[in-house]
């Protein structure tokens, strides 16, 4: 009483179900906890790279301590050189040689102490950006923290059904 073409497709169909019934079934749950381990290591890589450039600022941040000492006894020692021409100048006022050497003492404090300024700007500079770099950090570890506990609540999905 069937047709052929009814059993065909009662057949196909019957097929179908059983072939599905029987793979490994990509459910939402499995893509959630794939896709939330995935952030995790997007989160991680970036965490990576928030370290390297912290440790790199420290670094730098240390270099520029011992160039601000540098620069600052420089500075220090060229106004004292200036300072020191100063006052034999005033005891000689007509001496042309001694007037230019005042000069240039004078030129070279300003430059050392221009220097020595540059450095501490940079200074502050690195160390906003390591005090920002500290917070990302903490920002970013409480991120993992919150997705790792997810991941964890999320039901294991790596058994086949």
């Amino acid at each position: 009483m069937f047709k052929k073409g009814v059993q065909f497709k009662g057949l196909f169909i019957f097929v179908v179900l059983a072939m599905i019934a029987c793979s490994n079934k990509i459910n939402s749950q499995k893509i959630d906890r794939l896709e939330s381990q995935r952030a995790l290591l997007a989160l991680n890589t970036y965490l990576n790279e928030v370290n390297l450039k912290l440790e790199r600022t420290t670094l730098e941040n240390e270099s520029l301590i011992s160039d601000i000492d540098k620069a600052n006894q420089n500075a220090s020692a060229s106004a004292a050189d200036a300072k020191k021409l100063s006052d034999q100048l005033s005891s000689d006022p007509g001496n042309q040689k001694l007037a230019k050497k005042a000069s240039k003492a004078a030129n070279k404090a300003a430059r050392d102490a221009k220097k020595a300024g540059k450095l501490n700007v940079e200074f502050g500079d690195t160390t906003e950006m390591l005090k920002m770099y500290k917070e990302e950090i903490a920002s970013t570890r409480d991120k993992l923290k919150d997705l790792k506990s997810k991941i964890e609540f999320m039901p294991n999905t790596n058994k086949s059904n």
